[in-house]
């Protein structure tokens, strides 16, 4: 599966597609191309987010012993990208 930009389709290349005789199937077209919901491979997400996540509390680390003036910064970074984690999980779906 892979995302595509449905924005880029436009009528002449759905009507291309159908054929002269179906034009005015086009509107119809469109709107289930609309409707689609995005797809993506949710556990490739959360697997590049985790090893930004790793890279963030290593920093964090970092910081708390050689740097405290950055500490906060990282701490908001790493809490950032386990919010992240958490939303791509769910779908971008509210937590209820």
């Amino acid at each position: 599966m892979r995302l595509i930009d449905a924005d880029w389709i436009v009528d002449s290349d759905i009507a291309n597609c159908l054929g002269a005789e179906y034009y005015s199937c086009v509107p119809d077209v469109r709107d289930m191309l609309n409707d689609q919901p995005t797809a993506y491979d949710v556990e490739a997400v959360v697997e590049q987010l985790n090893k930004e996540l790793e890279l963030a509390d290593e920093e964090k680390r970092r910081c708390a012993v050689e740097n405290m003036l950055q500490f906060d910064e990282t701490k908001g970074y790493a809490r950032g990208m386990a919010c992240a984690i958490e939303i791509v999980k769910r779908g971008g779906r509210d937590e209820k």
